[in-house]
């Protein structure tokens, strides 16, 4: 069995096992994205559950640079970002003015650029909707991530 993402599982009745980082990756992404109530978890041994982030909304995606910096976009449309150690998320940008929220939709993927050491570009994935009477679209944006980050005032955004 192959997933997704190409690598191998091994297929056992009815359960699939995935390689360990797999699974530790997805359950730290959930960790750091569930919602308030928390429930026991059990960990394997040398493992602990320990959140990467305070104070935040609506957390819907993230994405580490090199050297460590993680940056959260927020359902609403505000992006944070926390240096290594930090517990509480800085602000980066705030584009809520261009992000269509309601239901589903909102501020919903964040990428660093693969050349991120010569440009520092964040990628948004958001939905937008210029005009109540047209079709609400995706937008794929790229965004400089120095802080404290200006956004252009046109309308392009």
């Amino acid at each position: 069995m192959t997933a997704l993402d190409g690598a191998s599982g091994v297929n056992e009745g009815d359960q699939v096992r995935v390689p360990a980082v797999v699974a530790l990756t997805s359950f730290l992404t959930l960790t750091l994205l569930g919602g308030g109530a928390r429930a026991a978890v059990l960990v394997p041994n040398g493992f602990e559950v320990r959140p990467l982030a305070n104070g935040l909304t609506n957390p819907t995606a993230m994405a580490w640079a090199p050297g460590g910096r993680m940056f959260v976009a927020t359902k609403a449309g505000v992006v944070h970002y926390l240096d290594p150690g930090d517990a509480a998320p800085t602000q980066l940008l705030d584009i809520s003015s261009h992000v269509n929220s309601y239901s589903d939709r909102g501020l919903v993927g964040i990428a660093v650029d693969s050349d991120w050491a010569s440009n520092h570009l964040l990628w948004l994935l958001y939905s937008y909707e210029p005009n109540p009477s047209t079709p609400t679209a995706a937008r794929i944006r790229p965004t400089t991530a120095m802080a404290p980050a200006v956004l252009p005032t046109s309308t392009s955004w």
